[in-house]
């Protein structure tokens, strides 16, 4: 049975207890962001473009597709139970809403500059997204620790284009 994004997001809201898709606003924020973390992990099914937004990566076909989709309820997909890249979802939305937004934004950064130094990205985040200043040190933790960025050079790159 092939998987579709809105059974993995299902999966991932029973896995981390958070709620996605089209209800509120911070649900809609929630799904952006964790779609694009699942971007990130290598799901094809998250397979959208990006623009940069002020509370985060955005991406308007992937706004139409949750708007087109029924209530989404929490389910767990047996396809998905020893996928461990959900388990680095679930600890990427654990970040909390900042946190996940300043992981996020620093892979669209480094996804579209290689090579940039640690200490750059993480001041440039800090001025792009003062509200998310107290997390940045956080998000940067996890994304070295789940290594969805790795050292290039002086700098470092993300392990995949988002």
């Amino acid at each position: 049975m092939a998987l579709h994004l809105d059974g993995i997001l299902g999966h991932l809201a029973a896995a981390s207890k958070a709620v996605f898709g089209k209800q509120t606003f911070e649900s809609r924020l929630l799904t952006q962001k964790a779609t694009f973390l699942l971007k990130a992990l290598g799901y094809p099914e998250a397979n959208f473009s990006y623009g940069s937004h002020l509370r985060g990566v955005y991406s308007p076909a992937l706004a139409r597709e949750y708007y087109a989709w029924p209530e989404l309820e929490p389910e767990l997909q047996p396809e998905l139970a020893n996928d461990a890249r959900i388990t680095l979802a679930v600890q990427g939305i654990e970040l909390g809403s900042f946190g996940l937004e300043a992981a996020t934004s620093m892979l669209q950064v480094l996804s579209k500059n290689p090579g940039m130094p640690s200490n750059a990205l993480l001041d440039h985040i800090a001025m792009i997204k003062p509200h998310v200043r107290g997390e940045i040190d956080k998000a940067w933790a996890y994304l070295c620790r789940v290594q969805l960025v790795v050292p290039d050079g002086s700098g470092w790159r993300t392990i995949r284009p988002v």
